[in-house]
């Protein structure tokens, strides 16, 4: 599976051909999305397991409690759900959890653990920004090589320019506000992407 490269006009005219190319050498083809395994075993697909994914009614509670749903810009939404993810959640690893390597949780096992690691804290903010009524075409779960190994977290194009920001909970986490971020392509920690998925 290969993940297309689109730049909006605002990105193109911003960054030309100069660090488009370097972007390119870092998205390549993996079968990545066997990889997930959870309560319901692996999942061949994750877009798929994502969508088929049960709530319980404290996701929805959380976002009321927190007003996402009632904010008018999805900078100031995904951001205020960034942080809430970041100081409810603490990281745990899998192998703690739940003695195995690799293991994602919902959305509802993050909460009612209040523990996850990378992809279980990332997940929940897709999940939140979901009932939080952002547009889930401008976030995405997504997966890959970082210094150190893999990791997965979220990506977003903000509104101001479409460019595409990382959200990261644990790893890099920055109290940054997303206008502030850099381009996703500048982001040296952030070496290949494997995979993603939307809601």
């Amino acid at each position: 599976m290969t993940f297309p490269l689109s730049f909006s006009k605002k990105m193109l005219e911003k960054f030309g051909n100069t660090v488009f190319p370097e972007l390119a050498k870092r998205v390549r083809t993996q079968q990545a999305f066997y990889r997930l395994k959870s309560k319901e075993g692996y999942a061949v697909n994750v877009n798929t397991w994502l969508k088929g994914m049960t709530y319980s009614k404290e996701v929805k509670k959380i976002v009321q409690e927190n007003k996402w749903d009632t904010i008018q810009n999805d900078d100031t939404t995904v951001y205020k759900i960034l942080k809430w993810v970041k100081d409810n959640i603490t990281y745990k690893s899998d192998s703690l959890t739940h003695m195995q390597t690799e293991y994602w949780q919902t959305a509802d096992e993050t909460l009612e653990l209040r523990t996850g690691d990378c992809e279980d804290g990332a997940i929940l903010i897709l999940i939140l920004a979901y009932f939080a009524g952002m547009n889930m075409q401008k976030i995405s779960l997504t997966w890959g090589k970082v210094i150190g190994g893999g990791h997965a977290y979220v990506t977003y194009l903000r509104d101001e320019d479409g460019v595409e920001v990382v959200l990261d909970w644990c790893y890099w986490y920055t109290n940054l506000i997303v206008k502030f971020r850099k381009w996703f392509g500048l982001e040296e920690n952030y070496i290949a992407v494997w995979g993603r998925a939307w809601l």
